[in-house]
């Protein structure tokens, strides 16, 4: 918000605003200002430790991928201006990744979820959390986008019966946690 508020003053000269009602906000309280639109590598992922339960369990992790509306999370987070990329490759060229109207016909990407979220819920009860499990998320607060994208997803991964429990942490924190494990 500071360095809104400073650009709002016309105290800085270039700014990258990655929330589009922060940017509608900018520009209705400063005129004059020019934007430019960009396509940038924001990479959003969940990281669970593969060898510690519940998430040494595929079904565990094939439910959380399934949970995820990322057309939603895209519709919330850019008002649809993101791309939404497959695993491992981004999509910022074309040619570069699974082409969008193939991409959204696999489990997970689809638009319509229904399929998707009832395999979740049932994946999960196979796996032994017929009632949904409880798990911890931690993010860095520093991370402007952070916030917003792990909100998104306890709302989402909550219809399947994940219950994320939202731990802010410092740069620090996250660093010697991913290092050592502990997470």
């Amino acid at each position: 918000s500071a360095r809104v508020g400073a650009m709002a003053a016309k105290e800085m000269d270039i700014l990258n605003v990655p929330d589009k009602r922060q940017l509608d906000s900018l520009l209705a309280a400063a005129g004059g200002l020019e934007v430019t639109e960009s396509v940038i590598d924001s990479v959003v992922g969940i990281l669970p430790h593969l060898t510690k339960a519940p998430f040494d369990d595929l079904r565990v992790r094939r439910a959380l991928h399934l949970g995820i509306d990322r057309h939603g999370m895209n519709q919330v987070l850019t008002q649809g201006k993101g791309l939404i990329d497959p695993p491992g490759m981004p999509a910022v060229k074309e040619g570069w990744a699974i082409p969008p109207e193939e991409l959204f016909r696999r489990p997970g990407f689809a638009k319509d979820k229904t399929a998707d979220l009832a395999q979740a819920k049932q994946l999960l009860t196979e796996a032994g959390y017929p009632e949904g499990l409880k798990t911890r998320l931690t993010y860095v607060r520093s991370w402007v986008s952070a916030p917003p994208i792990v909100e998104v997803l306890q709302n989402q991964l909550a219809k399947v019966g994940v219950q994320l429990e939202l731990q802010p942490v410092d740069t620090a924190a996250h660093n010697k946690a991913m290092s050592t494990g502990d997470y």
